[in-house]
């Protein structure tokens, strides 16, 4: 896990990630990946999220997990991205921020995989 000495690499995707850009997402989490040290994926500027970029950051936190890298979720979520995830299921509780939106995301924590 991080030593408080390892890069950080900041993954902010912008707009709408719909599932024409689950492919490239995967693409830059590979390569965050490739460079190690802590992964960000910053909320802030998403608009909309669909299932397939979901699936895409839910597969980065389990490969996290099997390399023991941090992948933390960070920045403002989107309060209709909140409502999304909420409505589906995915969530419990509407979260503001990454952080939140990581303890309440169903399957996230170690506890409940």
């Amino acid at each position: 896990m991080d030593d408080g000495h390892a890069p950080v690499t900041r993954l902010g995707p912008q707009g709408n990630l719909g599932i024409e850009k689950a492919s490239a997402l995967r693409g830059e989490i590979i390569d965050a990946f490739s460079r190690g040290g802590l992964i960000e994926f910053d909320f802030a500027g998403i608009v909309d999220l669909d299932l397939p970029c979901l699936q895409v950051i839910y597969a980065a936190h389990r490969e996290a997990r099997a390399r023991d890298v941090q992948f933390r979720l960070v920045g403002r979520v989107n309060p209709r991205i909140a409502g999304r995830l909420k409505a589906s299921g995915f969530i419990t509780a509407i979260p503001e921020t990454g952080a939140e939106l990581e303890g309440c995301l169903l399957g996230w924590t170690r506890e409940e995989s």
